[in-house]
């Protein structure tokens, strides 16, 4: 399995999400970003997938219940 990162990043990022894909992303001022971003979606079947072939190595939650911080794999 791949090593997989999730990198914070000041502020927040709107993600605007169709058919399951993030077609626009921008950050708190309104300014696009041009990598790709993930969805919750996405983060999950990543925590599920590493989970099930054991190499999920822990996950840190906000009190909403959202992934915050996820390490996977080495």
């Amino acid at each position: 399995m791949a090593v997989v990162a999730y990198i914070p990043t000041p502020g927040y990022l709107r993600v605007q999400v169709s058919d399951g894909q993030a077609v626009d992303v921008r950050d708190s001022s309104g300014r696009p970003i041009v990598s790709p971003a993930l969805t919750i979606d996405t983060i999950w079947d990543d925590i599920l997938r590493a989970r099930a072939t054991r190499d999920l190595n822990s996950v840190r939650f906000d009190e909403r219940g959202v992934p915050i911080e996820v390490d996977i794999g080495d």
